[in-house]
C-alpha cells in the first residue's frame, strides 16, 4: 500500500487516462489526483469536465483489492463495477464492499478507479476475465508478478 500512496503523492495534479482504454478498448474519462490525505487515509481523484465532487478512494479499498487479487494470482479477476449490491460474484467491487462493511460508503462504484491507480503505479495489469454466472467476457485485473 505504501508504494501506491507514494505514487499518488508524487503525481498530484497530473492528468491520467485509464490504462483500461488501451488494453481493454474502453472509453473512460480522464482524471487527476487532487489530494492524498494521510490523516484520513484516502486519495481524491477528480474527473475531467465533471460536475460531481471529487471521489475519495480510501486506503482500505486498495488493501482489500490487493488481498482479493492475492487469492487468484494466476487469473484475471472481474472488476464487476456496480453502485450497489448485488455485486458480481468474486469481483473486485464485491471484495471492496464485503462484510464487515467499512465505515465509509460511497454512492459511486470504485473498483475501476482503485485499479486504475494501482495499474498506473505498476501494481496490477488489465486483461479479460469471465463473469462467473454468465460466462461473458468482462474487464479483469490481476496483480503483476514481481
Amino acid at each position: 500500500m505504501e508504494s501506491i500512496s507514494k505514487w499518488a503523492r508524487e503525481n498530484l495534479g497530473k492528468w491520467y487516462t485509464s490504462p483500461r482504454n488501451d488494453v481493454l478498448k474502453t472509453r473512460t474519462r480522464d482524471f487527476f489526483i487532487e489530494a492524498v490525505d494521510e490523516t484520513n487515509q484516502f486519495v481524491k481523484i477528480k474527473f475531467r469536465d465533471s460536475k460531481y465532487p471529487v471521489l475519495p478512494l480510501y486506503f482500505w479499498m486498495f488493501e482489500r483489492v490487493i488481498n482479493h487479487l492475492k487469492k487468484h494470482p494466476k487469473f484475471f479477476v472481474p472488476l464487476g463495477a456496480a453502485i450497489q449490491p448485488p455485486y458480481m460474484k468474486f469481483s473486485v467491487e464485491a471484495a471492496i464492499w464485503a462484510h464487515p462493511f467499512p465505515k465509509v460508503k460511497t454512492k459511486y462504484f470504485v473498483a475501476p478507479y482503485v485499479c486504475d491507480i494501482m495499474a498506473l503505479a505498476g501494481s496490477v495489469e488489465y486483461g479479460f476475465a469471465r463473469n462467473p454466472d454468465t460466462g461473458r467476457r468482462v474487464q479483469g485485473v490481476k496483480l503483476k508478478e514481481i
